[in-house]
């Protein structure tokens, strides 16, 4: 199937994003039950332009047009479908991983986990803070950094484990330290008596 871009889009053309919604093209609008769309908000290659989140899959990406009819319909059961877009490669984590390292390099990519682990302790930090003082602080502010914090560390703790190839050694402590955290959890012994 052909790629389908935006100039290919016509009058009475029915697309369906990638959330499942359906939109009718009218202009330069795309109408639906639930609100409209402009198609200016679109790239030619029919992705939503997202400027903060330029990384993610976006809902309002279109996924698949439909030939359109001389009435308004959402429904494609009296439509041909004229393209719909293939998923996407899934990422090989592990390639980009090294790639990173090769790129910036051991000891970059070592000062950048020190960066982003004391990115997530001030995420963290800041999370504490505001429950103590909810009146100063938006909670899904700080709950979404510590969820991007997290994703960071992660992230860089997966180069870590390449650059010491040091996968299996790091499983193996995972098992031996959560088999004591849930010996001492039997236990009911105070926690920070209870060596990890």
């Amino acid at each position: 199937m052909k790629q389908f871009t935006k100039k290919d889009l016509k009058n009475r053309m029915l697309v369906e994003v990638r959330d499942g919604n359906r939109y009718i093209v009218v202009g330069d609008i795309l109408m639906g039950q639930k609100g409209w769309n402009d198609l200016d908000d679109y790239t030619n290659d029919l992705f939503i332009i997202h400027e903060e989140l330029e990384d993610c899959l976006s809902a309002l990406d279109i996924m698949a047009v439909y030939s359109p009819l001389n009435r308004i319909s959402l429904d494609t059961k009296d439509r041909n479908l004229f393209w719909r877009r293939e998923k996407p490669e899934q990422l090989n984590k592990q390639e980009i991983y090294k790639s990173a390292i090769d790129i910036y390099g051991e000891k970059a990519q070592s000062d950048m986990v020190i960066e982003e682990m004391s990115e997530l302790t001030q995420a963290i930090s800041k999370y504490w803070r505001a429950v103590k003082e909810p009146y100063k602080w938006d909670y899904e502010t700080i709950k979404n950094n510590i969820y991007e914090e997290i994703a960071d560390v992660e992230i860089m703790l997966e180069q870590l484990k390449i650059m010491f190839d040091c996968d299996d050694n790091v499983d193996t402590f995972k098992k031996q330290k959560l088999q004591r955290l849930d010996e001492c959890l039997k236990e009911k012994k105070d926690e920070r008596k209870c060596e990890i």
